[in-house]
């Protein structure tokens, strides 16, 4: 398949792709350290170590003001990533329309061309384009957060990603399932936008022959088809975000059993356990995100491979004329006129 059309996300882009993931995992790794510092400072605390407290304080009054700053240039940089992403891919996408011919340009509405650069483009940026970015960052997150665990306490670390495995499970067998409702979804947005497309340009027509209604019920029944599919969709996800709230829970619990057990046998401190309840958003969140934003992803990545059918389409060039640049004046010789078999 020519991937031209996908491809051109990054044109010319990659550079602010790469710091846009770096940034943000720079970001995730600030969380991880706040957990540890928060596990310091409790059994500091508790221990009254003065020197130790002041440290600590000392470490999070210069880490928390370069993380808000980070995070607002990660934020940054990755909303110029998507802007610059998304005009590559929409000029792209033009530009083949654009040099299809008349053959090949009407096997599509003219609806479908508009749906496509629209509807479709938004699903893409969101899903896609910024889907990925984010899909790094909370690997990033997760992959930190289950080391740190494991460098605090190895047993209770196991545990917790044992616990998570289950879910992560279970939430994969509906990734096709989003695949096709989102297809779905970006069918019945063609269809609308079609039809409201032509009954418009039509008008005068639906008016001369008084058709207002029966054009009028029909648009209402794209419009259930198109909400009905987004309803299918919309519930899919719901379930899958379902099914990772619970995970959240079963961690939570997992953490109280297993953690508490083991602060009694004093093979746990109190703030080895607060750092685990803090690292819980480090290991659960990113699943969460995860999950959808895999599906998302896949889903909208099915509507940006159809986008390159556009680039194969084959351009006949057989019945066109290059016409010289014109300087100053049109000669026209060796021409004749004929009249009857006369010429003249």
């Amino acid at each position: 398949m020519n991937e031209k059309i996908s491809k051109s996300i990054y044109k010319k882009n990659i550079g602010l792709f790469i710091l846009s993931c770096l940034l943000g995992i720079m970001t995730s790794i600030l969380f991880i350290a706040l957990a540890i510092i928060l596990q310091k400072f409790i059994d500091y605390s508790i221990n009254k170590d003065i020197d130790n407290i002041f440290k600590v304080t000392t470490v999070s009054v210069i880490l928390l003001p370069l993380g808000a700053v980070g995070m607002y240039v990660g934020y940054a940089v990755k909303n110029l990533y998507t802007k610059r992403a998304t005009l590559n891919l929409k000029n792209t996408l033009v530009e083949n329309i654009l040099r299809l011919d008349m053959r090949s340009f009407n096997k599509e509405s003219n609806g479908t061309y508009i749906s496509r650069l629209s509807n479709d483009i938004t699903i893409i940026q969101n899903d896609y384009i910024k889907g990925t970015v984010e899909i790094f960052v909370q690997l990033a997150m997760l992959v930190g957060g289950v080391l740190a665990m494991f460098i605090i306490n190895s047993f209770l670390a196991l545990s917790i990603l044992l616990t998570c495995i289950i879910p992560l499970a279970v939430s994969s067998i509906f990734n096709n399932r989003m695949q096709k409702a989102q297809g779905e979804v970006a069918e019945q947005n063609k269809n609308y936008v079609s039809f409201i497309k032509d009954i418009l340009s039509g008008n005068q027509v639906v008016k001369s022959f008084n058709i207002e209604k029966e054009i009028f019920e029909r648009a209402k029944a794209k419009a259930n088809k198109q909400e009905k599919a987004k309803m299918v969709y919309e519930n899919l996800l719901s379930l899958i975000m379902s099914l990772t709230d619970i995970s959240t829970f079963l961690v939570a619990v997992v953490i109280f059993i297993v953690g508490t057990q083991q602060l009694m046998k004093g093979e746990i401190t109190v703030g080895e356990i607060m750092a685990f309840i803090q690292l819980l958003n480090c290991v659960t969140v990113p699943i969460n995100r995860l999950i959808t934003g895999f599906t998302k992803r896949q889903a909208s990545r099915a509507l940006l491979m159809n986008f390159n059918k556009i680039g194969e389409a084959k351009t006949d060039q057989t019945q066109r004329i290059d016409i010289p640049k014109f300087s100053n004046k049109i000669s026209l010789n060796g021409l004749s006129l004929s009249v009857d078999g006369k010429k003249s």
